[in-house]
């Protein structure tokens, strides 16, 4: 349950983070009964600027519609971010008005956002938020991707430093702020949050604690107040004593150049607990074998991380926010 009053502060800073103008032309690509696909367009139309609706997402469509009104400002999850970059029609599209280029949701792995930077050379922000907080309350600017690119490329994994009128810290499993370096859960106080879970009082209790919201995602911050997210913590796999970040290890999958798309998931083992398990998605007509990928993670992950089972698919189930669908993947490959 969101007051009037929070959605409307969090619609106010977010249009400041998110560097929203009165003469944008912005389109709406995410589904607008997403949340984040609501806060996007509720923050240009704040600032008077004029917004197009993509009907359905298709990258021709995209790519006709920004040329046609001149589009300037977007917002997209990051699969579509991928597969704008997949399309053979990209590299003769004329993105030239794109300024602002808005995305969050979920993950992209950082080889991809690279690319598509390389190709579409605007403004990136990434946005991180939650309905329960008022939506988008930490962002990774315009700035932050330039040096990302150019002096400090583990920033194109990070999901940025608080916005205005946001405190967020990190906490362990007592409530106390974990040092630099160091995972916690992302804890949330600001005026924007949400007054609880309708009718779900035991659900309310467990997530609204002494002023602060614990939104159930894990991450990190470095010496300079960067937040890495590392997952949620009900995805977090435990095998053999040890935590494994599915995140991390997607990251590293998604870099072989003949891999799509991957999920990284938690499987029953009788030794270990749990096993470490990857869904992957080849690109075209690649072949590749789980021999070549368990071997590819060698050295660029810990033992424990590396993937006891691969499997190959011809696609990932994902939701209308762009996030893996690991429920449906876990059940799909029993």
């Amino acid at each position: 349950m969101l007051t009037h009053e929070a959605f409307y502060n969090g619609t106010v800073y977010s249009s400041l983070s998110l560097n929203a103008k009165e003469d944008d032309v912005k389109m709406a690509a995410i589904p607008q009964f997403h949340a984040g696909g609501q806060i996007y367009q509720l923050c240009f139309i704040a600032v008077g600027a004029t917004i197009v609706v993509l009907p359905k997402f298709v990258p021709t469509e995209v790519f006709r519609l920004v040329e046609l009104h001149k589009v300037s400002a977007v917002s997209f999850v990051p699969a579509m971010l991928m597969a704008l970059l997949e399309a053979p029609e990209l590299k003769s599209a004329n993105m030239s008005t794109l300024k602002n280029i808005i995305y969050g949701a979920s993950p992209i792995p950082a080889d991809r956002l690279s690319a598509i930077m390389d190709i579409i050379p605007a403004d990136y922000r990434q946005a991180y938020g939650q309905t329960e907080c008022g939506i988008l309350m930490v962002f990774l600017n315009e700035k932050d991707h330039r040096r990302g690119k150019s002096s400090k490329p583990s920033l194109l994994t990070s999901a940025g430093r608080p916005g205005i009128g946001y405190r967020v810290e990190l906490f362990d499993d007592n409530l106390n702020e974990v040092p630099v370096g160091v995972v916690g859960e992302a804890a949330v106080h600001s005026g924007t949050l949400m007054r609880g879970y309708w009718k779900r009082p035991e659900a309310t209790a467990k997530t609204l604690v002494n002023g602060w919201l614990l939104t159930g995602d894990l991450g990190w911050r470095d010496e300079e107040g960067y937040i890495y997210l590392v997952d949620r913590k009900s995805e977090m796999i435990i095998s053999g004593g040890e935590n494994v970040y599915p995140v991390e290890v997607e990251n590293v999958l998604s870099s072989h150049p003949d891999v799509l798309d991957v999920a990284v998931f938690g499987t029953p083992h009788p030794k270990w607990g749990e096993a470490v398990t990857a869904a992957i998605v080849l690109r075209g007509s690649a072949s590749l074998s789980e021999d070549i990928m368990i071997d590819f993670c060698r050295g660029k992950l810990g033992g424990f991380k590396i993937p006891k089972s691969v499997k190959f698919v011809e696609s990932l189930p994902r939701n209308a926010s762009g996030k893996l669908q690991k429920n449906v993947i876990r059940q799909t490959l029993r």
